[in-house]
């Protein structure tokens, strides 16, 4: 196809540490569509310049500016108002990518494409938000526990977008065909919505060569939907069986201090280990030296880091949540959400039968190879052709 101009407005990154998926997404795009001979210029704070620098990944950056805010509010209005002043830089492209369906990403998105209806809109909608008036139910008391206030603002913002997505958006992508169907439910026509299923980047995996030995490891962003209170619950219990058994947990997030008051509060502080947020060889390096990948998440729209881990060769156990079946055909042994014993079991069985473990790591690294980053730049590009 013909070379685009590729404007990508990435403005919810205000930290060097930690990667959501969107934002891996677009690193991992941008290197995609650079190969193939488009120019790509990204739009968003001073570490988005320093994570593609250090991944080497050479676009053109343009800054917002270096501040950033503890109030994710005022992080949002100010991003959004800066996203919205460099349009007169975005609307000369002929591709205009917002990564997430948050608003300092999707409004300046919106409004290039109302000044330059040539533009293609492409909208990234890597996570359906569940309905917080429902309620959930804490799987310790049973009982229904109130939405946050912040999640609620979440939902009713993530609505105003999909009004916008569906009127204006020239193409729409999504972690799985369960939120594809959702859209189109919703009015979304079928060829305006693709699925986007995240990848590995194979290259960096040779490089990270392990260098010690943990029983089983845990990637992720520190929030209640990654099921961390299950995890270190289901771990005090190994050790109970296991007593010299170590966990490595790889990230970062709000419940971190909490997490090492927990692990001391149980009495295996001494079985597990805090990394911080890794990236790349560092984060394949940890993953390489386990045994088991945890992953007791309540709520995904895909499970990258499950794949990345995956693609080491090691077997993953999780909540058997509805999307799994779609995307983790094999390497991964599925529990009830919420069952904190089959859960136990399984990983208790999976670190004492290593043949089952090689097995099973071997499934892994089968299923994990399907998924591209290029193919699905070269997807997202022929679909806007």
């Amino acid at each position: 196809m013909n070379k685009q101009l590729i404007h990508i407005i990435n403005n919810t990154s205000f930290y060097d540490k930690g990667m959501s998926g969107s934002d891996r997404r677009a690193l991992e795009w941008s290197r995609c569509w650079i190969e193939e001979g488009h120019a790509v210029h990204v739009f968003g704070h001073a570490c988005i310049e320093r994570r593609y620098r250090s991944n080497n990944v050479k676009v053109r950056y343009h800054a917002l500016s270096n501040y950033r805010s503890i109030n994710i509010l005022k992080n949002t209005i100010y991003s959004t108002i800066k996203g919205i002043s460099k349009n007169s830089a975005i609307r000369r492209a002929s591709v205009v990518y917002s990564t997430s369906d948050l608003i300092a990403d999707s409004f300046p998105g919106f409004m290039a494409k109302l000044m330059n209806r040539n533009a293609r809109w492409l909208s990234g909608l890597h996570l359906v938000a569940p309905n917080p008036m429902i309620g959930f139910k804490n799987t310790y008391t049973s009982k229904r526990v109130r939405p946050s206030i912040r999640n609620v603002l979440y939902f009713l913002l993530q609505c105003f977008v999909l009004g916008l997505y569906k009127r204006f958006s020239d193409l729409v992508l999504v972690s799985n065909n369960q939120d594809r169907e959702f859209l189109i439910r919703n009015g979304f026509k079928r060829n305006k919505v693709l699925v986007t299923y995240g990848g590995v980047n194979f290259n960096d995996i040779p490089k990270g060569k392990p260098n010690k030995i943990y029983d089983a490891c845990f990637v992720g962003r520190f929030h209640a939907q990654k099921g961390m209170d299950d995890l270190l619950n289901v771990w005090s219990d190994v050790c109970k069986t296991m007593k010299d058994a170590k966990l490595v947990i790889v990230g970062e997030g709000d419940m971190l201090n909490d997490l090492i008051r927990m692990s001391r509060d149980m009495g295996i502080e001494k079985n597990v280990v805090f990394t911080g947020f890794l990236d790349g060889r560092e984060k394949y390096a940890v993953m390489k030296s386990s045994k088991v990948f945890l992953f007791p998440s309540t709520y995904e729209s895909f499970g990258m880091s499950a794949l990345e881990a995956m693609a080491c060769g090691l077997p993953v156990i999780a909540y058997d949540l509805p999307v799994y079946g779609e995307i983790f055909s094999g390497g991964m042994l599925k529990v009830p959400v919420g069952d904190r014993n089959k859960f136990r079991k399984e990983l208790i069985g999976l670190m004492r039968n290593k043949k089952g473990r090689m097995e099973l790591g071997k499934e892994a690294m089968k299923v994990a190879s399907k998924f591209s980053w290029d193919k699905t730049a070269k997807d997202i590009m022929e679909r806007l052709a």
